[in-house]
């Protein structure tokens, strides 16, 4: 979370050693599209995310070629500890965040499952355009400089008539019913199946 009064703090306490995290935007987003990456193995991605979160210094040896997956269980619960506490926290007002950082709305659909309204990596374009429409900040250029709390507070409080905003309206939105709404009912189908996130 971003903390005016104490400033951000990605100093990660692992065994009793300091370690800094890199948590630019786009490291942070590297290591997301890494998590959904199913056609590498879940060892090798965590050895990765890992390695892309530590800046300089991490806490066991980067690569071993004779053991390239030690301390893959030590490096799984760092790992989902960095999620937990760093990319997804929770924010002031409860909103729960899935592993993407993304909110996670209370209703359900009829799976039960929580559907996703926006995705950090499908919806790249949209992002970026927002970002540039509303705030002048060119998200390419950033890279390396923009904190992930930072692009998150400013993702948050993005218009509504942004890019990304008005594509996230269209997905949460309810199909009209009743009389008369078979026009604009149509046309809510159309633009959702549209803009549909790829499971």
């Amino acid at each position: 979370m971003l903390s005016l009064a104490d400033g951000i703090d990605d100093i990660y306490v692992y065994k009793n050693e300091k370690y800094q995290l890199d948590l630019s935007f786009d490291n942070v987003l590297r290591v997301i599209e890494l998590t959904e990456n199913n056609q590498l193995t879940n060892d090798f991605r965590v050895n990765l995310a890992v390695d892309v979160l530590f800046e300089n210094v991490m806490p066991w040896n980067p690569y071993d070629e004779d053991n390239p997956f030690s301390n893959i269980e030590e490096k799984s619960i760092v790992l989902l500890d960095i999620f937990e506490n760093y990319i997804v926290k929770d924010n002031d007002e409860g909103i729960q965040c899935d592993i993407d950082g993304n909110p996670m709305p209370s209703a359900t659909n009829e799976d039960g499952e929580e559907p996703a309204y926006y995705s950090l990596t499908q919806d790249s374009d949209y992002i970026f355009a927002s970002f540039l429409q509303d705030y002048n900040i060119d998200l390419i250029e950033v890279r390396g400089k923009l904190h992930w709390y930072k692009f998150r507070a400013l993702f948050e409080s993005l218009r509504d008539d942004t890019a990304i905003k008005s594509i996230m309206s269209i997905r949460q939105a309810e199909l009209p019913s009743g009389k008369g709404t078979e026009k604009e009912r149509d046309a809510l189908i159309k633009l959702k199946n549209h803009y549909k996130l790829k499971d």
